[in-house]
């Protein structure tokens, strides 16, 4: 089968007009991580460790899930991304949000609502429905056009989410980045697919390999989600 032309045109085209942008991110990414202080940033870095040892559960869509299982989960930690901060099921411990769109659609709702902490992309920094108290984190989407090849879908896991936060395709990524720099060591994955998303799988596998390193261990509580590539465990 032949080559996209035309989506090859498109990420070429994206690949150039990025690359300041890109520059200036990993230039300041490598500031952090060398020790440098941004005040945007330090909220984030003030929570390094804190979770130390303890398990969360990073819930990407929270359909099918049953009253005893809500239950359940209301008394862990857990991270709402995407689809599950629009249905309404019950205020996770932490938010995560990433996508101006879904921020515009979410800023009545559950970012208002007490008892969660937001934990935010700078790209939706001064947006209108951000809460003031947002923690912000560094998100680079964009290093993925230097990374690969058109077609290639490998991706980073950062060790230190102060420094900057790699995008995967979706925002469980984001949230698996900043569980593992608060000290989480068990990571639990619900409704996180789908598994047919080859940009997402490649990420998973990204994640596997670090957790193995640093002595995490990510189970899979939708079989299948994540690809096959983490384990399967039951939720209850």
């Amino acid at each position: 089968m032949g080559i996209d032309i035309m989506g090859w045109m498109r990420y070429q085209y994206c690949r150039l007009r990025q690359y300041p942008h890109y520059q200036k991110e990993r230039k300041q990414a490598e500031a952090r991580a060398n020790g440098a202080s941004f005040a945007e940033f330090e909220a984030l870095r003030a929570l390094r460790g804190t979770e130390r040892g303890n398990r969360c559960f990073v819930i990407g869509d929270g359909t099918g899930l049953s009253a005893e299982e809500i239950r359940f989960l209301q008394a862990e930690k857990t991270f709402g991304v995407g689809a599950f901060l629009e249905q309404d099921l019950f205020v996770p411990r932490y938010i995560g949000i990433q996508n101006p769109e879904q921020l515009k659609r979410l800023k009545n709702g559950i970012l208002t609502a007490e008892n969660g902490t937001v934990f935010a992309g700078d790209n939706l920094a001064g947006q209108d429905g951000l809460p003031a108290d947002a923690v912000l984190y560094s998100y680079l989407g964009v290093y993925q056009y230097y990374l690969n090849r058109y077609g290639e879908h490998q991706t980073k896991f950062s060790e230190d989410a102060y420094a900057v936060v790699y995008g995967g395709s979706h925002a469980a990524y984001s949230m698996m980045q900043i569980a593992a720099y608060l000290g989480f060591t068990e990571i639990r994955l619900i409704g996180c697919g789908p598994a047919d998303d080859v940009r997402l799988t490649a990420a998973y596998r990204t994640a596997q390999v670090f957790a193995e390193v640093h002595g995490i261990r990510i189970f899979d509580c939708t079989a299948g989600a994540s690809g096959g590539v983490f384990p399967h465990r039951e939720l209850l």
